[in-house]
């Protein structure tokens, strides 16, 4: 069993319990307590060493590379030099790699040379800093490493301290390679501030994002709002083929571009917002970016282009937008019908091509990798998924697919198309293209399939209304019968299985380990 999955890291300790010795006291069958302690001077250090090193390889390579260029272009003339071992003999010292120490004004220095003199006094300065890290102030954080795995989980599950969000959050099975070590010292009021703080700027970047996902929605019914402003009736000037493009693809594209934009922004607020570990990041960001999905693009977009598509008739009509409204929904699952297919095949082909990871090994590589440690790490890292992005949108497409099969039973068969096509594409890249991701602990597939209800809520709800439309008074009692029922079920189902998707039952742990 891996050290990890028996060692759990509690935050927000209590000065008390900031020792190794008194910890031990807490629980039982704890094998080794770690302190964190914030030693930034050393880390400053060692990425100084590291890139004094990187630096030191390039230019010797560079040496390397132009001796051994210096010596070919001798043989080839039938020159003798000697000594033939002596790199000086190829390269002057004016040609030698060189740098300044500082820009523009520094002084110039051989860069070999300069490298062999200080290393040296940089190993000696982080040997120094960590034979007294225990002087150092520490974080309130704690990683606790127990005998076995159930002692492990009887000390994650357990409530370990009187005062109210101390000793929490805390994590298990985490390897320190995926720790965000900077959130490792917040306090607890820090953190709430922190988690509202990217939660109100996430809802203000729903809102904002809100108008560039409008627009595309409309463009998407750009030629019904050419009955209102003549203005737009060049659009019918156009070519077929690229008026085609126009209302169907191009909104499409710009929707996947702009939650293309996204990710980057949500991971930012989770990293922001205090969460410690890389699984806590991509499970954060997983629930926000589904939120937007199905906000953005699925919601929005929906609204605004069946506003666009009954433009005129609301100008003409406003007390009748409701009706309107309801009676030209169903228009909308055109563009989802393109939405579903575009994600389908460019995704599925998309991820088969590997039109990136061709780009950065044979292309990139063969400019930006100068030294054989680059070369080799390019040759040999695989690539991994990010879960809390790639979830979100195939989820999004099944709860467009759930919400719309029965207003316009067309998109099941496009739907049935486009997840084929995306299984085969991600099973076959699992297993031969790309490496291990960051281990989960298997949150994230049924997180996903819970946010899946939303699909079956938004298309009863929308059935709802549009039998409220047409009066249709038996067939609404009936459905919201079934709303009643699914929210039953999608409440069981959180009651039954919520906790199991974060701890180890006793049933599973005790035979392992007798």
């Amino acid at each position: 069993m891996r050290i990890s999955q028996r060692t759990v890291i509690f935050q927000t300790v209590t000065d008390q319990f900031l020792d190794e010795e008194q910890f031990y006291k807490l629980f039982e069958g704890v094998k080794r307590v770690w302190v964190t302690r914030a030693q930034r001077k050393l880390a400053r250090r060692v990425k100084d060493r590291q890139d004094l090193v990187m630096t030191l390889e390039g230019a010797l390579t560079k040496l390397l590379k132009k001796a051994m260029k210096a010596k070919l272009k001798a043989d080839k003339k039938g020159k003798i030099i000697e000594p033939a071992n002596e790199m000086v003999c190829y390269v002057s010292q004016k040609k030698r790699p060189s740098m300044r120490l500082k820009p523009i004004f520094g002084k110039k220095v051989d860069i070999i040379e300069h490298c062999k003199e200080t290393l040296p006094k940089l190993n000696e300065e982080i040997e120094e800093l960590q034979s007294t890290y225990k002087e150092v102030k520490p974080m309130n954080s704690v990683a606790v490493e127990f005998e076995n795995q159930y002692y492990a989980q009887q000390a994650y599950q357990a409530t370990t301290h009187h005062q109210p969000l101390h000793f929490t959050p805390k994590h298990y099975g985490v390897n320190p390679e995926d720790i965000y070590w900077p959130n490792m010292r917040l306090f607890w009021w820090e953190r709430l501030v922190k988690r509202t703080s990217t939660m109100a700027a996430i809802v203000a970047l729903v809102i904002f994002w809100a108008i560039p996902v409008s627009f595309v929605g409309f463009l998407s019914n750009l030629s019904q709002l050419t009955n209102k402003w003549p203005w737009l009736d060049f659009i019918y000037k156009l070519p077929d083929v690229l008026l085609g493009l126009v209302t169907s693809l191009l909104p499409t594209v710009l929707l996947a571009v702009l939650m293309m934009i996204l990710p980057m922004f949500i991971r930012g607020m989770a990293t922001i917002s205090g969460c410690v570990t890389a699984q806590s990041v991509e499970y954060y960001t997983q629930q926000c970016y589904f939120a937007f999905q199905v906000i953005q693009v699925f919601l929005v977009t929906t609204v605004s282009s069946s506003v666009a598509s009954t433009a005129t008739q609301i100008a003409e009509h406003p007390t009748s937008v409701m009706t309107l409204l309801s009676s030209n929904l169903p228009k909308s699952s055109n563009f989802f019908v393109s939405y579903i297919i575009l994600q389908g095949f460019s995704i599925s082909g998309g991820a088969l091509f590997q039109i990136v990871p061709f780009i950065l090994f044979y292309v990139l590589g063969s400019v930006l990798d100068g030294t054989v440690r680059k070369k080799y790490t390019r040759f040999n890292s695989l690539g991994s998924y990010a879960w809390g992005t790639t979830f979100p949108i195939y989820t999004n497409l099944a709860v467009i697919f759930l919400a719309y099969a029965l207003i316009a039973p067309i998109i099941m068969l496009f739907a049935f198309a486009a997840f084929l096509f995306m299984y085969i594409a991600y099973m076959h890249n699992a297993n031969y293209v790309f490496g291990k991701s960051a281990d989960g602990l298997g949150q994230y597939y049924p997180r996903a399939l819970f946010q899946t209800m939303v699909g079956i809520y938004l298309g009863e709800i929308c059935l709802i209304g549009l039998f409220a439309v047409s009066k249709s008074w038996g067939c609404i009692v009936l459905e919201a019968i079934f709303l009643g029922f699914t929210v039953f079920v999608h409440l069981a189902l959180n009651q039954a299985y919520d906790q199991l998707l974060t701890i180890v039952p006793n049933s599973v742990m005790l035979p392992l380990d007798g």
